[in-house]
C-alpha cells in the first residue's frame, strides 16, 4: 500500500490517493476549506473516479464542530452528529 498526500497550502491537504499493490490507484480523498480555513468538505472516489460518499462539517462563530454530516454518492445523508457546547 502507497499513499501520496498532495498539499495546497502547508499543514492542509487537498487529496490523499491510496495505490494498491499493484501500484493502481484503489481510491482517493479530496479535501475542501471553507472561507476560514477549517476542513469543510472530505469526498471519497473510487479507482474508476466514481463517488462513494462524503461527509460535510459545520462550525460554530469559535469555530468549534457543530454538526458532520455523512452523505451515499447520490447525495442521500446516510447519518449527522451534533454537537453542543457550553461557553
Amino acid at each position: 500500500l502507497k499513499v501520496v498526500t498532495e498539499y495546497k497550502s502547508p499543514g492542509k491537504p487537498s487529496k490523499v490517493t491510496e495505490y494498491g499493490a499493484t501500484g493502481v490507484i484503489s481510491e482517493y480523498t479530496v479535501y475542501e476549506y471553507n472561507a476560514v480555513g477549517m476542513p469543510a468538505k472530505t469526498s471519497t472516489y473510487d479507482f474508476t473516479d466514481q463517488l462513494k460518499g462524503y461527509v460535510t462539517t459545520l462550525y460554530d462563530a469559535a469555530g468549534m464542530i457543530t454538526k458532520v454530516s455523512s452523505y451515499g454518492p447520490t447525495g442521500l445523508l446516510k447519518q449527522y452528529t451534533t454537537m453542543d457546547y457550553t461557553y
